[in-house]
């Protein structure tokens, strides 16, 4: 996957200019420059970044970090931040066990009702594969390979709930976020409640609005795993209302929910509110 630095960032939390810093400085990331001119990131990229800041974030100083190596922060392993348990659902994913996580999730599902099961174990896996790739334990194609095979898991467990005939509510991803978990999590919740919903998945803006036009849809899910520019989710939210009449869009999806924390952050450092002020915020964010 290719990432521009404003994309970095927003994953990282790394402010722009500091990744370019790093990059010309310390040669420790090594972008590709496009032909329009932009310089496009790898997932190596995101990796090593993504464990400068674990480092950093523990204490060690930057230049004690910088000193370890492209290599050495793009191989390094993250198992200390994982617990027994984790690092064992790790290895049957790493080693395609399948039958093995069949067996380990159904019978969670015996224990609980659909919505928990979904909220629980479910969320958990797809959270704890994101965490283990990006620690440098699953490589792409083990956290890829995992993914769908718990996507077909999941959907058809909602199968067995009954599909309904005529949906009011459609749940697609944000068009250019590759991530269906989340959409397809909140479709299956939305299934247990008995709304009559339909999963589209991975549509562009265009397709998800002839969609919305052609059937007789109230509601619109739009879920993104990625923090994505909250101007341009806006802006999209917008266009579709306009164009299709539906009632509402709602947006939703751990990359949102990161996107809105950083924005409150930043407009708290802008703007000094008083501490009254970032206490009612933490508690809007469930802090």
């Amino acid at each position: 996957m290719k990432y521009l630095i404003k994309d970095l960032s927003r994953l990282t939390g790394f402010d722009g200019a500091r990744i370019r810093k790093w990059q010309e400085r310390y040669g420790m990331l090594r972008p590709e420059r496009g032909t329009n001119g932009y310089w496009y990131y790898t997932n190596e990229d995101y990796i090593i970044l993504q464990n400068m800041k674990r480092l950093l974030e523990k204490g060690e100083k930057l230049q004690s970090v910088v000193s370890l190596g492209r290599e050495y922060l793009l191989g390094m392993m993250g198992a200390e931040d994982f617990n027994e348990s984790e690092m064992a659902l790790i290895k049957k994913i790493s080693s395609s066990e399948y039958q093995a996580l069949e067996e380990i999730f159904d019978a969670e599902f015996e224990k609980m009702t659909f919505p928990e099961f979904i909220r629980g174990p479910m969320q958990e896996a797809a959270v704890l594969t994101g965490r283990a790739w990006e620690a440098g334990l699953l490589s792409v194609a083990e956290e890829h390979s995992f993914s769908r095979w718990l996507f077909t898991y999941i959907y058809g467990k909602t199968r067995s709930l009954g599909l309904p005939s005529d949906p009011v509510w459609l749940v697609a991803v944000l068009p250019g976020d590759p991530h269906e978990l989340g959409a397809l999590m909140h479709y299956a919740l939305l299934i247990s409640k008995g709304v009559p919903a339909r999963y589209a998945g991975t549509l562009s803006l265009e397709h998800i609005i002839d969609e919305l036009r052609r059937n007789s849809y109230r509601n619109l899910s739009l879920s993104m795993a990625m923090p994505p520019s909250l101007e341009r989710v806006e802006a999209m939210r917008k266009k579709i209302l306009e164009r299709t009449g539906i009632h509402k869009v709602l947006l939703g999806g751990r990359g949102y929910r990161t996107a809105r924390a950083r924005q409150a952050g930043e407009e708290a450092m802008q703007y000094c509110e008083p501490p009254v002020m970032n206490k009612r915020r933490k508690k809007m964010l469930g802090m």
